[in-house]
Formats: structure tokens, C-alpha cells, sequence
């Protein structure tokens, strides 16, 4: 009879950032350290850490990859990084958002601005406002797609058409985000149903897409994805490579369908997640 395997031994949780540093120069390039080894840091030390190692270059840049870009060809989807446990991943981003709390407030304010822009019909006002986020918190895909609907809105079909096709047709703009914007701009069009742009993106499934990465397209392409993510915590994984808007924009929106989860709940009770982006 063959002898049962013994379990592999969980490796030590670690709590403070010199340990945690440790493990991260460990594999060579601090990526391949966070990758591997990020799982190890202890939930209730996430915040502290991470502000600690935020200060230092290279660690800010492994946390969070180019988080303002100039340049739509600088949206390159990178792997995610090994998922932790859910309570981990929610704390860790959190965390980093935080390092970038100030900032984001002001994104708020313009953001909030051109939203109002754009239900009173105010669309040069809309126009600027998108210039002024652009100059001051670079591209995203909440910068194009936000763009793409003022242009639908303001100057119809034909422009907006126009400016998509500046964003898919760069050199080395990205497939993944070319394919983003081409699903967001065709949902766009007056006449395409709900039902047809899901019969779009029905096409991720049946060339073999990841299941997860069909509901992030659903999630970021559909005015009904939200609706249609399965797994919230998914999307915040997958977007953690995205710039600082984008991770932003999709954490909060994935907080509200995981906002009765008992993970979340047991978060807010001991200030966990409110702590963490509070700078």
C-alpha cells in the first residue's frame, strides 16, 4: 500500500516589513518576491506594512506599476499576482489605494463634476473637466471610456467612432484594453440591445476565455456588468496591475456587491478596511 503524503507545512505568517522585505528580495526581482510570498504577510499587519515599504521606490513601483500614465500605450495588463486569501487581496488593496488617498479625492471631485456635466447636458464644461483629470491623474480606461461616452453623447456616432479608433489603431496600444474600448464602444451605438452586446461578449466564453476575464470585460464593457460579476474579489485581482483610477474605480464598485459578505462585515467591524485608506 502506498504511504499517504504527509501535508505540506504552512509557512510562517510574518508581521513586520523587515521580515516581509526579506521575502520579497528572496526570488530575485521584488515582483517575483511579492508574487510568491505575499500570501505570508498577516491580514492585520497589511496596512502598516505597506505604508512603511510605500516610502522606498522600488517597493511603491512593485505595489503598484505605473499608477498615473501618460500614454494609453503604457495600459498593459501585466499577470496578476498569485491570489492570497480574500480577506489578504481586499486588505492589500486597499492599502495601497490609501497610499494615494489625497489624490484620489481630488480625481473624486473632477469625477463627480463631469458625471453632473453630463446629466445637465453641460458638454464643453464635460470636455475640460476630462482635460483637467487627464493632466492631472493621467490615462485610464475610466478616462477613455468616460470620453467615448461624452463624445457619443455631444458630437454622435461618427466621432466617437473617430476617437476609438485613435485608441485602438496606436502602434503598440494593448489588445486587451483595444478590445475593452472596441465592446464599451460598440454598447455604446443606438441601436445595439443589452442583449446584443452580451452576445459580443458571449464570444470571450466560446473562444475559451477565463471565466473570470469574461465577467471582467462584462464588468467594465456592459451597463448591466456589475450585475454580472460572480466573483468580486476576482475583479479587484485582476485589476491591480491597471492604473490607480481603474483599481479605484473597480474596488469600489465590487464593494458594494461584497458589502454583506461576513468577510466584509468582520473588516468593518475592526476598522480594517476603513484604516487602510485613510493615508
Amino acid at each position: 500500500m502506498a504511504k499517504r503524503g504527509n501535508p505540506t507545512p504552512q509557512k510562517p505568517q510574518v508581521a513586520d516589513a523587515a521580515a516581509f522585505r526579506r521575502l520579497l528580495h528572496s526570488q530575485g526581482p521584488v515582483s517575483k518576491g511579492l508574487n510568491a510570498h505575499r500570501e505570508r504577510l498577516a491580514p492585520t499587519a497589511v496596512v502598516e506594512v505597506v505604508a512603511q515599504l510605500f516610502a522606498t521606490p522600488v517597493y511603491a513601483s512593485a505595489f503598484a506599476t505605473n499608477p498615473f500614465p501618460t500614454r494609453f500605450e503604457a495600459i498593459k495588463p501585466r499577470r496578476a499576482l498569485a491570489p492570497a486569501s480574500p480577506q489578504l487581496d481586499l486588505i492589500w488593496n486597499a492599502a495601497v489605494l490609501g497610499r494615494y488617498a489625497a489624490r484620489l479625492a481630488a480625481y473624486v471631485t473632477l469625477r463627480d463634476a463631469f458625471y453632473d456635466c453630463i446629466s445637465g447636458a453641460a458638454y464643453d464644461t464635460a470636455h475640460e473637466l476630462l482635460a483637467k483629470i487627464e493632466s492631472e491623474f493621467g490615462v485610464s480606461i475610466w478616462l477613455a471610456f468616460s470620453r467615448l461616452l461624452l463624445i457619443q453623447q455631444s458630437r454622435g456616432l461618427a466621432a466617437q467612432k473617430r476617437y476609438l479608433q485613435e485608441i485602438v489603431e496606436r502602434p503598440t496600444v494593448n489588445p486587451f484594453f483595444a478590445y475593452l474600448a472596441f465592446y464599451f464602444s460598440f454598447g455604446l451605438e443606438d441601436n445595439v440591445s443589452v442583449t446584443e452586446l452580451n452576445r459580443e461578449l458571449d464570444q470571450l466564453s466560446d473562444a475559451g476565455a477565463p471565466e473570470g476575464v469574461v465577467g471582467y470585460f462584462r464588468y467594465h464593457a456592459s451597463p448591466l456588468g456589475l450585475s454580472a460579476v460572480g466573483n468580486p474579489y476576482n475583479c479587484i485581482t485582476l485589476e491591480e496591475n491597471s492604473p490607480i483610477i481603474d483599481r479605484f474605480e473597480t474596488y469600489c464598485e465590487m464593494s458594494q456587491l461584497i458589502a454583506d459578505d461576513p468577510l466584509v462585515v468582520s473588516l468593518l467591524e475592526n476598522r480594517s478596511v476603513e484604516s487602510a485608506i485613510t493615508p
